[in-house]
């Protein structure tokens, strides 16, 4: 404890003295430190034993016990606790310092920004230094990523550039050219950014004079092609002759926009669907590998065998490089060499195609077959679900019928046949259809019968049509209101229980209302719907004497001319007959348009043939009174054609 008084006392001897709760919290934080090592290595403190291995172990156990600041409370608690014992001599190291150096030469393996400052001191362009930055560290991350080292590669091991060889270069100006396809122009820029790189490591010391890998690159991009041959390649031989010339631009164009408007967005899709298939898969993106190794303290012993660091292999924080292919990345002769051989066999399958693949692929006039094809297949299939699921079936002609009568009225029936151990029955079979209009009454309550044959299918499902050999009778629906269908198979008894007929919403009025007839469909005379004939007229045969009764309100029949007459030889009567006290109220004149009177000398007068009499209830009139208009007499009363009583015209009366 001797070591955390005197850390105390050298905080509240700075110049710029902390505070007494900062003090404390230090103290606080390294004895937390001090008491995990202790427990963890079951020995004393000691701090020439603590390492960078040693301070990232204690990180990583404190993750799910502190909190994101905590854990940065205590790092600087501790880097202040281990300055003051290197500053005072207690200790010969301070491990904070070995780790900042650490993270800095992993941060840079390959020394990337020290060739950077050689460029700029040599006055290169930002862009040129750009572009060498670029193409140097896609070369080297597929180095890394093809070779698979299973160390890290340290920036104090020098040999590591030993890595950079003749067949390791072949490989990947090939991939260049077979995978990437980039053009002569790109690799002879990618290896001439490589020779600069090579050279200055040269110069560094980091790559040996008598290796052969800096001839070989100038040697590579020779082989490539030469300028001349680059310009004969980008120059498009397009006639002399002006109109070809201007038809081979027009279809250049043509095809640049078909290639714009179908080709690419299909590939486009199709490259965003395999990637995130991809990441649905969980497999990395040019992820970042991390090698375990154990820590190790500066006076070489081991200090704990079970802690581990993580050396992350990509360099310079590189993420996935972009324009190269998931092929590029293919393990080929480099890392292929060690495999099993299942493994062998699969990247066969996946990266290596036939010489006649990889020509017919090349031809452009491929990619507008297959989306030829594709088209054809997307219609054809179209065209076939339309068919199936749109269109409706036309197989029947119309047929124009002959006047305006009845359908015929048939029933659809559907089932099912088993035997007793409920397999299907699927040959045909003979069944007698019978409706009833009771649900287990025979004889009487028999209506109708028909028998049929019925052709099940694999499962046993069987429909027909009932009424297509016996006709089924308007009245059987009209005069039941409930029915039956029951259904015998063969010679076997019927089946129970019989199925009740369900009604669908007025079909059983289809050709009558509420079940009554119209009295023109029928003879009957009681339970008919009144309708006119084909003359228009209403008429009721039979002896029927029916009644037209209003019990409310007052019956009126109005019309034009309004008839009351009886058939024409019946000698039949007309009766007005009110009720009780009840009148007979006529509010015209009462006259007569024929001259079928009985009394001589009486034509078209109104004859009443029985006796007349008149009961006047009135004090201010007459009881009879008579007003003749003309020169006639006013009575004239006779006994079997004798006057007897007369009233001329003048008022003279002869009795």
């Amino acid at each position: 404890m001797n070591l955390l008084q005197d850390f105390t006392a050298f905080l509240f001897s700075q110049k710029d003295k902390s505070s007494d709760l900062t003090v404390k919290n230090y103290v606080a934080d390294v004895r937390q430190f001090i008491s995990w090592y202790e427990k963890e290595f079951k020995r004393d403190f000691s701090p020439e034993l603590v390492t960078p291995q040693t301070i990232d172990y204690f990180l990583k156990n404190q993750e799910n016990n502190l909190s994101q600041i905590s854990i940065d409370r205590h790092m600087s608690s501790l880097r202040k606790f281990f300055s003051f014992l290197k500053l005072e001599g207690k200790s010969p190291s301070n491990p904070f310092e070995a780790r900042k150096l650490n993270s800095e030469i992993k941060a840079d393996p390959w020394k990337l920004k020290d060739f950077k400052n050689y460029l700029y001191i040599y006055n290169a362009s930002r862009l040129t230094i750009k572009n060498y930055l670029i193409d140097v560290r896609q070369f080297l991350k597929w180095v890394e990523e093809v070779t698979k080292s299973q160390n890290p590669w340290e920036a104090e091991n020098s040999d590591f550039f030993s890595k950079l060889n003749d067949h390791l270069l072949n490989e990947y100006k090939d991939r260049l050219i077979n995978d990437a396809n980039f053009s002569p122009a790109s690799v002879n820029r990618k290896l001439s950014s490589l020779r600069k790189y090579a050279y200055w490591a040269q110069e560094q010391g980091f790559i040996k004079k008598q290796e052969t890998f800096i001839p070989n690159i100038a040697k590579n991009q020779e082989k490539i092609i030469s300028k001349e041959e680059i310009s004969a390649i980008n120059k498009t031989d397009y006639s002399s002759f002006p109109p070809k010339r201007l038809a081979q631009k027009v279809a250049n164009s043509a095809n640049f926009m078909l290639d714009e408007a179908i080709i690419f967005p299909l590939i486009k899709g199709w490259e965003k669907l395999e990637y995130n298939f991809w990441i649905l898969r969980g497999k990395p993106i040019l992820s970042k590998n991390k090698i375990n190794f154990p820590a190790i303290s500066s006076a070489g012993q081991k200090v704990n065998e079970g802690i581990s660091g993580t050396v992350q292999s990509s360099f310079l924080n590189i993420k996935k490089i972009s324009n190269f292919p998931k092929s590029f990345y293919a393990p080929d002769s480099i890392s292929v060499a060690n495999l099993p051989l299942r493994k062998k066999i699969l990247h066969h399958l996946l990266f290596t195609r036939p010489k006649w693949y990889k020509v017919y692929h090349s031809y452009a006039i491929s990619n507008y077959l297959h989306v030829a094809i594709l088209i054809i297949f997307m219609s054809a299939l179209g065209f076939g679900l339309y068919s199936a699921f749109a269109q409706n079936p036309k197989n029947q002609a119309p047929i124009l019928a002959a006047g305006p009568t009845a359908p015929p009225r048939i029933l659809s029936f559907q089932g099912r046949l088993t035997d007793s151990s409920d397999n299907p029955i699927t040959s045909e079979t003979s069944m007698r259809m019978a409706i009833y209009n009771d649900a287990t009454a025979s004889d009487s309550a028999l209506l109708w019968q028909e028998n049929v044959t019925a052709a099940p299918d694999a499962d046993g499902v069987f429909s027909i049509l009932l009424g297509k050999n016996t006709s089924i009778p308007q009245s059987l629906f009209a005069q039941n209101s409930a029915l039956w269908l029951g259904v015998t198979i063969g010679q076997t008894a019927e089946l129970i229980p019989r199925q009740q007929l369900a009604t669908v919403a007025y079909a059983t009025n289809a050709e009558t209302l509420q079940g009554l007839s119209p009295i023109t469909n029928t003879s009957d005379t009681s339970n008919v719907v009144l309708a006119l004939n084909s003359s228009g007229n209403l008429s009721i045969g039979g002896t029927a004497t029916p009644v037209f009764e209003a019990t409310g309100g007052a019956f009126t029949l109005r019309g034009q001319t309004l008839v009351l007459q009886t058939i024409a030889g019946s000698n039949g009567n007309v009766t007005i007959a009110p009720d009780g006290l009840g009148q007979i109220d006529l509010q015209a004149p009462i006259q007569n348009s024929s001259n079928n009177n009985n009394l001589a000398g009486a034509e078209g007068a109104v004859e009443v043939d029985d006796n007349f009499a008149v009961l006047a209830t009135s004090s201010a009139q007459p009881a009879f009174l008579l007003d003749q208009n003309s020169t006639g007499d006013l009575i004239n009363a006779s006994t079997s054609g004798v006057i007897k009583f007369r009233v001329d015209n003048s008022g003279n009366v002869t009795a």
